[in-house]
């Protein structure tokens, strides 16, 4: 399956997307046309999931959550060709600005699925771990729920990033842009089950 990313092309300034992402640490665009999402989806629902700990941390830096995981893609599936799409299609876009973003390469090699189910806790404000380089991204293949960025785990200062259906959300990390702190992001008000890809820039794997 090849996705179209024409539209998304089109309808994006990546100049522009670059310093949301610099001011405000995360921003998002619509990427995924319907049909597509859905074959992913159905894909993604055919995974073996992992049940995650219900709490991270301790003290002033737990993490509450309710989710499982899969980390283990079909190296022939529809999700993995995404993964390879999508860093071509967000290297060549980053590339063609005036100023390239990332201090190293970008190279999404870290793929990830998650899923909440309806009426879960979500994720609690937290940082991604420090291995993460330049960006995260989370595709939404299905359901509801928000994601939002804050100023601290107290989810303080919340601003809320689109993130529907067939929507990548892009969250700066380390690397872009000089920055070198994380940015505080959860997800909450799981109103159905909701699926997403993440893909990630490990550094201590591939440095």
């Amino acid at each position: 399956m090849q996705y179209n990313l024409i539209k998304t092309r089109l309808g994006t300034n990546f100049s522009e997307l670059a310093a949301q992402l610099r001011l405000h640490g995360a921003a998002s665009l619509s990427l995924l046309p319907s049909h597509q999402r859905l074959a992913l989806l159905k894909e993604a629902k055919e995974h073996t999931f992992c049940k995650g700990r219900s709490s991270i941390g301790s003290g002033d830096k737990i993490v509450c959550q309710g989710l499982s995981y899969c980390d283990n893609l079909l190296k022939s599936g529809s999700l993995r060709r995404l993964v390879r799409e999508v860093q071509s299609y967000l290297e060549q876009e980053f590339r063609a600005t005036i100023s390239y973003p990332f201090q190293t390469p970008l190279r999404l090699h870290e793929p990830m699925l998650q899923f909440y189910s309806s009426g879960s806790i979500g994720i609690t404000p937290h940082l991604d771990q420090a291995s993460y380089i330049n960006l995260v991204v989370i595709i939404v293949l299905g359901g509801g729920g928000q994601f939002y960025t804050c100023a601290d785990r107290k989810g303080k200062n919340i601003r809320n990033i689109p993130a529907g259906p067939g929507d990548m959300i892009l969250l700066r990390c380390p690397g872009f842009k000089g920055a070198q702190q994380r940015v505080f992001h959860g997800v909450s008000d799981i109103t159905e089950a909701r699926y997403s890809l993440g893909i990630r820039q490990n550094s201590s794997l591939y440095p």
